[in-house]
């Protein structure tokens, strides 16, 4: 039957093995330690439930081995995605490795940056555009004739498998300037699209100096898949 440990000298803080309800209650207040040490230790104090630890980091493992949440003292707190971490806590915020994605908006209410990739290159010799390493891109070696950009997501994934039906994206290209380079076509997962140019022309030729600066909004308007790029150029000196 029930089996209870009863604690004689302070009321209440009872132990029970409750047969009906296959269950082994620790009363509030009553601790259930682990570790030679007691280091480790599971409490409900009758408001809240605490898993307390004291030597070293507290792991949850949906199997040997995997990593799912890693909380250290004084520290930081990671999630992991199949043992691969995902998201730290920091002394500043949160820091996310790998793509985020929000259902219903994303506010922010201070600073907000983003990465730049820049090359030491010209962008005739460097064609492929890997939005995951960021959506600017800056060629510093001065162009010397035309191509044709390719935006994708990496030379692993494309980027009709990272956004959907409805969804679109911004690339700005910046390139040293010359009258002889320019990228008049565009493609995206290496196929064609038709660019709809600022002004109704693409351009002919490229800057006489300083730096050509491509803007181009990528919206997928068809499962095909199909893209609606609308693009514009101008030339900062």
């Amino acid at each position: 039957g029930d089996l209870t440990f009863d604690n004689g000298e302070d009321a209440g803080k009872d132990l029970t093995w409750d047969v009906s309800a296959d269950s082994l209650i620790f009363n509030d207040g009553v601790y259930a330690k682990f570790g030679t040490g007691s280091d480790g230790s599971l409490l409900h104090d009758g408001n809240h439930f605490y898993i307390e630890n004291g030597t070293g980091e507290i792991r949850i493992r949906p199997k040997s081995g995997e990593n799912a949440i890693v909380c250290a003292a004084d520290s930081d707190v990671k999630i992991y995605y199949d043992n691969e971490q995902r998201i730290a806590t920091t002394k500043e915020g949160v820091n996310v490795s790998g793509m985020m994605s929000a259902t219903a908006g994303l506010g922010v209410t201070g600073g907000m940056y983003e990465g730049c990739f820049i090359k030491a290159g010209k962008l005739s010799d460097n064609t492929n555009l890997d939005l995951a390493q960021g959506n600017v891109f800056l060629f510093t070696t001065e162009e010397t004739t035309t191509c044709t950009p390719n935006i994708r997501w990496n030379s692993t994934y494309s980027l009709n498998n990272k956004i959907k039906l409805g969804e679109t994206v911004a690339v700005t290209v910046i390139t040293t300037a010359d009258a002889s380079g320019y990228s008049a076509n565009w493609t995206v997962d290496g196929s064609a699209v038709t660019e709809q140019w600022n002004g109704g022309s693409a351009p002919t030729a490229g800057g006489a100096d300083g730096y050509d600066v491509y803007t181009l909004q990528v919206i997928k308007n068809s499962t095909s898949p199909g893209y609606l790029v609308l693009a514009n150029v101008a030339n900062f000196t």
